[in-house]
């Protein structure tokens, strides 16, 4: 019987995201990319092509708290688990990356280290975790998506696929705006208010309106649904005009504390079935 791995941040901080490292040396590979008798046991008897990419995956899920893509595994990983598991580096061209064995491999990596799936409850509240915490903040798309995996791999949760996670990150930054938007309206006075009211209605300042029209962002699939507060579109495509008194919606939710400690020693415990 092996041990479910406590997912141990430490390793990831000490190796770097793989997609952002150009080359392995070989005591890059042997920190990160060595199987230890739990992890073997875990692999139990899959052979050839299944045995290398299911190898793959778990050692991946363990450095970046997320399943892989083909392309996401490096050649000189590949070349250095294969060596570790007995196969040859060329079958793991091989390996189905759809269909209900991949699946069930991700589950069972899911499992032995503790992570589950994103639920739409999940996302919502990243949704507002993001709105409230982090765009106001942070402007750059590249650091609010970085925040978000963070954030889905200290809540141990497997993140949503590349395209979930832009579109979630779309609807924060609306939400936001939205927000950002009654929060400075709510602090105008009654006469400055009706003197924008009339800017925009009367088109004086044609010079302004594009700005003052601009469309927001789109909202991911059920945002409306879930956030109803979220401002709405006619059928022609341009944003339905909210009027600028009203207080700023309720978020509901409290946000947790945003950072773990990365340096807390990993522990194993419990088990797992051998998979064959």
């Amino acid at each position: 019987m092996g041990s479910t791995h406590r997912w141990d941040t430490r390793r990831r901080d000490q190796c770097g995201a793989i997609t952002a490292q150009p080359s392995w040396d070989l005591e890059d590979l042997i920190e990160c990319w060595t199987l230890d008798e739990a992890e073997f046991e875990l692999v139990g008897n899959k052979p050839g092509a299944t045995r290398l990419g299911f190898s793959l995956m778990l050692k991946f899920f363990e450095l970046e708290a997320r399943s892989p893509r083909r392309e996401d595994v490096p050649k000189a990983a590949v070349d250095f688990v294969a060596g570790q598991v007995k196969v040859d580096p060329g079958l793991f061209a091989q390996y189905a990356w759809s269909g209900s064995t991949i699946e069930h491999h991700r589950k069972q990596i899911r499992d032995f280290y503790r992570f589950r799936t994103i639920t739409v409850g999940d996302e919502d509240k990243l949704i507002v975790w993001l709105a409230s915490d982090i765009c106001k903040e942070e402007v750059s798309r590249d650091r609010l998506r970085a925040a978000l995996l963070t954030r889905c791999r200290e809540d141990k949760i497997e993140p949503p696929t590349p395209g979930q996670v832009e579109r979630l990150l779309g609807t924060a930054e609306a939400m936001f705006e939205r927000q950002f938007t009654t929060t400075t309206a709510g602090r105008l006075s009654a006469e400055t208010i009706a003197k924008l009211e009339e800017l925009i209605d009367t088109g004086v300042n044609e010079t302004v309106r594009p700005h003052l029209g601009a469309q927001p962002r789109k909202a991911c699939p059920g945002v409306r649904r879930r956030f109803p507060e979220f401002p709405g579109r006619h059928r022609s495509g341009r944003p339905t005009r909210q009027p600028l008194t009203g207080a700023v919606p309720s978020l509901g939710v409290t946000a947790r504390e945003r950072c773990r400690s990365a340096r807390e020693p990993s522990r194993r415990s419990g088990s797992v079935r051998r998979e064959g």
